[in-house]
């Protein structure tokens, strides 16, 4: 549940491992974790503002998530959709606070009614 800032970090931190890494198979699982990361990232950044959209792309994903049937790739489409949908709370409530408050409305009094 990272931003893409913070997803791209680990990404920058991951490759200055792989490059520092000895074994070929400790420096594949590194990269391929980087580019998972990296994906995630900007498929965050790239979402768009509409609620709708962002909805359809939660479907998408949940409808790939059931369709596949390698762990690997349950795994990064479940971590993804656990960023989107923490990252679209997120803006709900940026969006709830920028909002200006509701006017209160005066209760319309008909003095001449009561009479």
């Amino acid at each position: 549940m990272r931003s893409p800032k913070e997803l791209r970090a680990e990404v920058r931190r991951l490759h200055i491992e792989i490059r520092t890494a000895i074994e070929p198979a400790l420096k594949r699982e590194l990269a391929s974790r980087a580019l998972e990361l990296a994906m995630r990232a900007e498929v965050i950044a790239n979402l768009p503002d509409d609620y709708g959209a962002i909805q359809a792309a939660i479907a998408r994903y949940k409808s790939m998530l059931v369709a596949t049937k390698d762990r690997g790739e349950q795994r990064v489409l479940r971590e993804l959709l656990q960023d989107i949908e923490h990252n679209n709370s997120e803006r709900a409530l940026l969006s709830e606070r920028e909002l200006p408050p509701a006017r209160k409305r005066r209760a319309s009094v008909n003095y001449f009614s009561a009479v």
